[in-house]
């Protein structure tokens, strides 16, 4: 058995220890830093030459010691069904800062200590490290005054101070300040200090819209006119209190939009094309030549050189230049956004060959009117032009002119040219020419017609261009008018273009005698007579019958 001396390792002899710097000067090398921890803080390093491992102590980096400053105060609104306000205050510090907030000089809250409910206040406070929170979760005007923020360390002291305004009136939306089209809505004046019998006054854009002791206003199936900007008033007069404005905003699809062209007159080369539609949010619009085409441009741009496109929400104005004959026909803007989409088209006609007259469309008997057809630009030069009128050729050459000297009322009717040349022909719309002349060819016409009774008839006729107005007078008697109803008893007048027809109800002798018709325009008059002798009508033997208008002397001057 071993003896208890012999378990014992044997004593190493003690020397005096060495540090590990000391030893590598000894051996003449540096230190080893790969030894050693990186980490700030306590570290160790050892030596593998040192008998015991040696510890080493480094002592943490020290933050810079400052006073409170960078104090920052901010106040927030949260609307819910109440109205919650959030005061913040923060400040910047080594050490940590006691903040108090004040209002009006009393204080209602200070941090660090854990958070709570202050005694007093409707609030509830949020301590944290340098900062501190105070919700007013029913803010009313009670809560309205000057906040002061105060920081406060073993280094120093620093203070900021914030007015507050509680806006205790205010317009609730309900379901949202955003529905679409159809949707009920409920808009409510919400008062903290509302009374019994308070009277409500509601204002839309402005401008006076109901009023009543009920605080809701209801929009049933809100139209897109319902939305607005709303406000309410809590009180009469001068106590009232008023609400800001809320905005309601009415969600709906496109309505058929407004389509237009312009075209540079002339024979010009150039096009506007004029898209607009009414729906929020506001659509994209495209252009297309055609349906079922790609788009031509849009509100994101166009890809075609010769199209410049300006875009403003629910507008669409493309610019189309070099226009040529294969340009014209039918384009459709169609509109569209997240509720529905719409569309409308139009023919583009593009004017490039036209048909103008002077001095006028409309010219006096006896004067000169020169057609001219402008197609150049689009035919090119060298141009061949065909006339023609009432879809009638009329006649061709290399004339863009058609002179017509002294018109009469034969020349008038529709006239179009085509023209031809080296990028191809092209055809006019047709331009209406009026030859404007005085009355003439007045007739009078009587006759007797056997229709529940003995009936008279006096016809007035009249040719000119404008239309005349036709006054009968019976022995210099006014009759009738085309302008004004007949002013004898038992007659009954008929007015038409260029005519008046009178019917005589139950004719006797008295209605015989000298008819005089008077036709007149701007330009002259002319007139016609004749006589109606009732007896010789009436009593007329066969085969002419009495409607053979036997008696008539007409007269004309």
């Amino acid at each position: 058995m071993m003896s208890k001396e012999a378990a014992l390792p044997e004593k190493v002899p003690r020397r005096r220890q060495r540090s590990p710097a000391a030893e590598h000067r000894r051996s003449g090398s540096q230190p080893s830093r790969d030894r050693e921890s990186s980490r700030p803080g306590w570290g160790c390093s050892d030596s593998r030459n040192a008998a015991y491992p040696t510890i080493r102590l480094f002592p943490p980096p020290s933050l810079p010691a400052d006073p409170p400053r960078n104090l920052q105060m901010k106040a927030f609104v949260e609307s819910g069904e109440g109205t919650a306000v959030i005061l913040l205050c923060s400040v910047e510090s080594n050490p940590l800062s006691e903040i108090t907030l004040l209002k009006e000089g009393q204080p209602v809250a200070s941090g660090p200590p854990a958070g709570r409910d202050h005694p007093g206040q409707s609030g509830h406070i949020s301590p944290a490290p340098n900062a501190l929170r105070l919700e007013l979760r029913e803010a009313s005007e009670e809560d309205e005054g000057e906040y002061e923020c105060r920081a406060r360390s073993l280094l120093g002291s620093t203070r900021g101070s914030l007015p507050l305004r509680v806006q205790a009136v205010r317009v609730v939306v309900r379901p949202s300040a955003e529905v679409l089209e159809g949707t009920d809505v409920t808009l409510t004046c919400r008062d903290t200090g509302t009374r019994p019998g308070t009277l409500y006054a509601w204002y839309k854009n402005g401008r006076w819209l109901a009023e009543g002791l009920d605080a809701s206003l209801v929009l049933p199936g809100a139209r897109r006119t319902d939305a607005g900007v709303y406000a309410c008033q809590a009180g009469r007069g001068l106590r009232g209190r008023r609400a800001p404005p809320a905005a309601l905003r009415v969600l709906y699809a496109p309505r058929e939009p407004s389509f237009t062209s312009l075209v540079e007159p002339r024979g010009g080369r150039r096009a506007v094309l004029l898209c607009a539609v009414d729906s929020f949010p506001p659509s994209d619009i495209a252009l297309r030549r055609g349906p079922g085409h790609a788009p031509l441009a849009s509100t994101r741009g166009t890809a075609d050189p010769r199209f410049s496109v300006q875009a403003a929400p629910n507008s669409l104005r493309v610019e189309m230049g070099g226009l040529e004959p294969q340009d014209a026909g039918l384009y459709v803007c169609s509109a569209n956004n997240s509720y529905g989409t719409a569309s409308s088209s139009l023919r583009l006609d593009g004017g490039g060959v036209t048909v103008t007259v002077e001095p006028s469309p409309e010219v006096p008997e006896g004067t000169t009117a020169t057609m001219t057809c402008s197609a150049v630009p689009w035919v090119g030069e060298e141009a061949n032009y065909t006339w023609y009128k009432n879809s009638r050729w009329l006649q061709e050459g290399p004339a863009g002119s058609l002179v017509l000297a002294r018109v009469s009322s034969a020349d008038t009717g529709s006239y179009r040219c085509r023209a031809s040349g080296t990028r191809g022909s092209a055809a006019s719309a047709p331009l209406s020419l009026s030859v404007l002349y005085p009355p003439r060819d007045v007739s009078v016409s009587t006759f007797l017609e056997n229709r529940n009774g003995r009936v008279g008839i006096v016809l007035c006729t009249a040719d000119s261009h404008p239309a005349s107005t036709i006054t009968l007078y019976r022995r210099g008697r006014l009759l009738a008018s085309s302008l004004a109803p007949a002013t004898a008893l038992g007659v009954r007048a008929s007015p038409s273009h260029n005519a008046l027809r009178l019917e005589l109800g139950a004719v006797g002798p008295e209605d015989s005698g000298q008819y005089t018709c008077v036709a007149g325009n701007p330009l002259g008059n002319a007139t016609a007579g004749a006589y109606f002798d009732v007896r010789s009508e009436w009593g007329c033997p066969p085969p002419g019958g009495c409607g053979a208008r036997r008696g008539i002397v007409p007269e004309r001057w």
